[in-house]
C-alpha cells in the first residue's frame, strides 16, 4: 500500500496484509496523485510543487526519472498496457501524456478549468477528466489526441471512474453524494 505524504515529501509504504510500515520513498515537493504500473515495478508520483512526476522503482526505492509536466500536477492515471500515463495539471488546465518507455512527456492536451482526476476507457481509447472550477468533464480521444466534448456535470467534480462493462462513468462531486451513473 502506497500513501503520499505531501507534508513530508515522501511516499510511505505499508504491507498490504498487516499494514505494517515497510519504508518510504523520497519524492519531489508535495507528492499527490499516485499510479502503479500494471506489473507493479514502477510507482508514478505527481510532485505538485515541482511540476514533475517522479518515477520510482518499487524494488530498490530509487527514483528512475523526474519527468517535467504542467503546473501543479495532481491526478495520475495509468493506461492498462503500462506504456502511457496521464497527468492532470491543475494550474495549467491541461493533461500531459507520459511515454513510460522513453520516460518523457509525449504530448499535452488542453482541458477545462482546474483538471483534477481522470479515468481511462480502454475500450474506446478515451480519457475522462474532471475539471473542478468549471464543473465539467472533458472527454479526450486518445487516438486523435483531441478533446471531443466537454460535459457539464455539477459543481466541483473530483473523483471519477469507469465501469467499462456497464458503459458508465461514475463521478463524485465535492461535498455531495455520488451522482447517478450516466449512460
Amino acid at each position: 500500500v502506497y500513501v503520499a505524504d505531501w507534508d513530508g515529501n515522501v511516499v510511505r509504504v505499508f504491507d498490504a496484509i498487516t499494514l505494517a510500515p515497510r519504508g518510504e520513498y523520497k519524492t519531489g515537493a508535495v507528492p499527490c496523485g499516485l499510479a502503479l504500473t500494471p506489473d507493479g515495478k514502477r510507482l508514478l508520483v505527481a510532485d505538485r510543487d515541482d511540476n514533475q512526476v517522479s518515477v520510482i522503482d518499487t524494488t530498490s526505492g530509487m527514483t528512475e526519472a523526474r519527468i517535467p509536466v504542467g503546473q501543479a500536477p495532481f491526478g495520475v492515471t495509468m493506461a492498462p498496457n503500462g506504456q502511457y500515463a496521464f497527468v492532470a495539471n491543475v494550474q495549467s488546465d491541461e493533461v500531459t501524456i507520459l511515454d513510460l518507455h522513453a520516460l518523457q512527456p509525449s504530448t499535452t492536451l488542453a482541458v477545462g478549468d482546474m483538471p483534477y482526476a481522470s479515468a481511462y476507457d480502454p475500450v474506446r481509447g478515451r480519457l475522462f477528466v474532471t475539471n473542478q472550477s468549471d464543473g465539467t468533464v472533458s472527454v479526450l480521444d486518445l487516438v486523435n489526441l483531441e478533446e471531443i466534448t466537454r460535459v457539464s456535470v455539477g459543481e466541483y467534480p473530483e473523483g471519477i471512474d469507469i465501469a467499462v462493462e456497464q458503459r458508465r462513468v461514475l463521478l463524485r462531486l465535492a461535498a455531495q453524494r455520488l451522482q447517478q451513473p450516466r449512460e
